[in-house]
């Protein structure tokens, strides 16, 4: 029986946060509102947010489509793997008739079952008018832990493409044939290595959205040292001031932005040393630091004729910096003309997910 999830309440601390934001605003000048894409998105000014939620209490019918079923262990036929994912919208699946399924590959040491990953698969849900498919990476979430083979692929340069047939042959598993595929971060990188691998399983995949993938010259100088553990935390503080509060209630409660501070950091600490379990010696991260993205890309565009790949990233990011993706954009588009294109979220850092409801809506504008 498939199953909605439960209503999140809005706690007491949210509502304090939201009167708190809104005096923020209020004290700032008009034209601080007006030149926020996330506020007018939200506050569905322009007429564009299919997610709307009026003043009055009434709702949009984007909110009714909460058809996230519980998540489920797929096993990979190759290596007796175990996969998490979780479905939505999936009585529209029919493998007789190559039903097109939309995969969302979620950032590093994010689970598809819990708080902001769980939410933007739900949105995704909401808005994509097919069924959608998100994945626990092996070693994460509830998925089995990575193979020995995965382990030495991500050190070498194989990196993510033993990750991606697993997550292929557990797509074949369920009857999959032809997808679309959205990565953020971290999973922007698996997204390509899945690009590149599907056609040889088997599966077809039409259009690739690679979403602020780390750029590798970022990773080797930020990796360690603590910068990019820094640059994380000053971007989630940009969101929580500027950006989600007041305009997505549900948001801040999934991602946990309306607890105290000293909650925050406890969470983040619990995040880091749940990464220190699952990767411990930080490997996933690692592989995204090699010089390889573009030539991935590229390969996955030459294996499959009819691939279309948009490369997203906030101009804010200090993680996916704009200026390199541009380059990558203009050195695919020489060689695939009318096939690559690059999107900006402007004001976004690399958390550019957290406006879940926005991006959801950005996703279903590329597939149509």
């Amino acid at each position: 029986m498939v199953e909605g999830p439960t209503e999140r309440p809005i706690p007491k601390t949210v509502k304090k946060d939201i009167r708190k934001a809104e005096g923020v605003v209020k004290k700032a000048k008009e034209k601080n509102l007006i030149d926020n894409p996330l506020a007018r998105f939200n506050l569905n000014l322009d007429g564009q947010n299919p997610d709307w939620e009026a003043k009055d209490g009434t709702k949009s019918p984007a909110h009714e489509k909460k058809k996230l079923s519980p998540s489920e262990k797929v096993k990979d036929p190759k290596t007796g793997q175990q996969l998490n994912v979780l479905k939505s919208n999936w009585e529209k699946f029919d493998s007789q008739s190559r039903s097109r399924v939309l995969v969302f590959l979620p950032p590093y040491n994010n689970a598809v079952d819990t708080g902001a990953t769980n939410y933007r698969a739900e949105q995704l849900g909401r808005q994509i008018d097919g069924p959608v498919l998100s994945i626990d990476h092996p070693g994460m979430g509830k998925s089995d832990k990575l193979t020995s083979e995965q382990k030495k692929a991500l050190q070498s340069d194989e990196g993510y493409d033993p990750v991606a047939e697993a997550e292929l042959r557990v797509m074949k598993e369920m009857g999959i044939t032809d997808i679309d595929l959205v990565g953020q971060s971290m999973g922007a990188w698996a997204a390509v290595s899945l690009a590149k691998k599907a056609e040889s399983l088997g599966i077809k995949v039409h259009n690739l959205i690679v979403v602020d993938s780390p750029g590798e010259k970022e990773m080797k100088e930020k990796t360690f040292g603590g910068e990019l553990t820094a640059g994380e935390m000053s971007e989630g503080k940009y969101l929580d001031l500027y950006q989600s509060a007041p305009y997505d209630t549900e948001m801040r409660s999934a991602s946990g932005q309306h607890h105290s501070a000293v909650k925050k950091n406890a969470d983040l600490a619990r995040w880091a040393l749940s990464s220190l379990a699952n990767d411990p010696r930080g490997i996933y991260r690692k592989a995204m630091a090699r010089e390889s993205l573009t030539d991935d890309i590229a390969d996955a565009l030459h294996s499959n004729p009819d691939l279309r790949v948009k490369i997203v990233n906030g101009t804010l990011s200090r993680i996916s910096p704009q200026e390199a993706n541009a380059k990558l954009v203009k050195i695919l588009s020489e060689r695939y003309p009318d096939r690559v294109s690059q999107a900006i979220f402007q004001g976004e850092p690399h958390l550019v997910m957290e406006p879940a409801k926005r991006f959801a809506s950005f996703v279903k504008t590329v597939l149509k």
